[in-house]
């Protein structure tokens, strides 16, 4: 089998004050079962090395300043990290334990080189995620790479919650990942003090067209909204073209303010 070989590009330190901010849930191989993915062919759905050669591939012309990663397997965070070391500060993955056997997957954060100093970046771990302090243009900015519960709403609305203190503490605000709570536009779960919502294309694509994954952004400039993904025609002409159950999602917000 022929591999692509990655070729990312160098380019000179960002003179604007834009960011380009890309949240994608890959899907981690413990959640891969044959009832979910039927319709998949097999050799497709369990080829794990090319489902993260298609994930990797798309990051690196996504050529995003921020990327929030969720569901990734120790065997995926190797292969970012190889592959990204070069480019961007990179995260600890931070394992989510959502049962007793499948708790390996978590969420990796990845910030541009050129735009964020390893040193101005600080990694904390959430028990749904990653928060990470950094500063953008010498001003503050906590970044959340979020996993929220997938079958409890209550827990869903704690966990959002529980990123109060922080949020209303700091001006820059950047939420981004799996939200697993569908949003329209009366959702009160999405309607936190200040922050704008910016993605409203569909991210999921097995049981329904769903919008479950987001970015919201607060004390930031308002930028226009990103083209959608390209949504496939079925579920396996959606794992041929990104490796994954959800699309990638893209906002650009400008500086601070």
């Amino acid at each position: 089998m022929n591999t692509t070989t990655l070729i990312i590009p160098k380019k000179n330190i960002n003179k604007n004050t834009n960011l380009k901010i890309l949240t994608w849930n890959i899907l981690a191989s413990e959640w891969i079962d044959d009832d979910t993915y039927n319709m998949v062919d097999k050799k497709i759905l369990y080829n794990n090395k090319e489902r993260i050669q298609k994930i990797i591939t798309y990051l690196v012309k996504s050529d995003a300043d921020i990327l929030l990663l969720q569901e990734v397997m120790p065997y995926e965070y190797n292969k970012i990290k190889k592959a990204f070391e070069e480019k961007y500060n990179i995260s600890m993955l931070q394992q989510i334990n959502w049962d007793i056997i499948k708790n390996n997957s978590g969420n990796v954060s990845l910030f541009k080189k050129a735009i964020f100093h390893k040193d101005n970046l600080e990694h904390n771990a959430l028990d749904f995620g990653i928060y990470t302090k950094c500063k953008h243009k010498k001003k503050v900015c906590a970044i959340f790479n979020i996993h929220l519960d997938d079958i409890s709403i209550n827990l869903r609305y704690k966990q959002i919650k529980s990123l109060t203190p922080i949020i209303g503490s700091i001006t820059n605000c950047i939420i981004g990942g799996d939200f697993n709570h569908q949003y329209n536009k009366n959702t009160k779960f999405y309607k936190i003090p200040d922050f704008i919502i910016h993605n409203k294309c569909h991210s999921y694509y097995i049981e329904k067209k769903m919008i479950i994954d987001n970015i919201l952004s607060k004390g930031f400039k308002i930028l226009p909204n990103s083209k959608c993904p390209l949504y496939p025609k079925n579920i396996e002409q959606g794992f041929i073209k990104y490796g994954s159950d959800h699309l990638p999602i893209i906002a650009q917000v400008g500086g601070p303010t």
